[in-house]
């Protein structure tokens, strides 16, 4: 058993947030352990920028900051804005988060994220490849095995990693945008890579739902459409 001194962490795979169970129907909001689950779902993993709707204001985010807007969390968890300040409050009076001004702009701060999120704590170490197949051994041991054929010669054993499918179907991002609840313009999104050739900086774009959540976090497309300067700048961080 671990030292009871000694904090201990679960993982959790962001393919979860976009399962059913975390799905939120109209008539059902989130719990608070949910809303502060969902807050580290969105906090920024490395250093990023936030950019502001109005495009006048770029500010640097570290590792576990975060801009949300009362009126943002409220209607992300069906809350009222009171339940979002009141929960903001009980957030900093128990130490688990900061709130700053940077140029004007509030940044929320979630002071166990670094912690929790360090993969040391989790004892995970690169294990060595011992058949050269792309695959680890430990807690992929399983995978790296050969099954033994019907004439029980050996045969290594496949495994298939689907792609997502680049550029993605309209439909599909519409529905996963509505899932998120986020209310990004879907065409705006779409006509944006699309012009780009599905390309972000430099590189192919490999997860569209990631380029999504990049705009909910940085509330790209959001209620009126931004200007040009707007269309034109690209969420960073991918």
């Amino acid at each position: 058993m671990p030292n009871e001194e000694t904090p201990t962490y679960i993982i959790v795979d962001r393919k979860y947030f976009d399962s059913p169970l975390w799905k939120l129907t109209p008539s059902r909001q989130r719990t608070k352990s949910e809303a502060y689950l969902d807050l580290f779902q969105m906090a920024t993993y490395k250093k990023n920028t936030y950019t502001t709707p109005d495009c006048r204001t770029t500010i640097n985010l570290n590792r576990g900051e975060g801009v949300w807007s009362i009126r943002f969390l409220a209607k992300r968890w069906h809350w009222s804005r009171g339940k979002v300040e009141t929960f903001l409050k009980l957030l900093k009076d128990t130490q688990k988060a900061r709130q700053y001004s940077r140029q004007g702009v509030m940044v929320t701060f979630l002071v166990d994220y670094d912690n929790s999120q360090d993969p040391n704590n989790y004892g995970l170490r690169q294990k060595k490849d011992t058949v050269q197949d792309g695959l680890k051994t430990g807690s992929r041991q399983g995978q790296d095995k050969y099954n033994k054929g019907k004439k029980g010669k050996k045969v290594k054993k496949k495994t298939i990693k689907e792609k997502m499918k680049i550029p993605p179907d309209k439909k599909e991002v519409a529905e996963y945008i509505s899932e998120r609840g986020n209310k990004i313009d879907v065409d705006l999104w779409y006509d944006t890579y699309q012009s780009k050739g599905w390309m972000i900086g430099k590189n192919k774009m490999k997860d569209w739902k990631a380029a999504v959540r990049t705009w909910e976090r940085n509330r790209f497309g959001q209620q009126e459409k931004p200007n040009k300067k707007a269309e034109n700048q690209e969420p960073k961080g991918f």
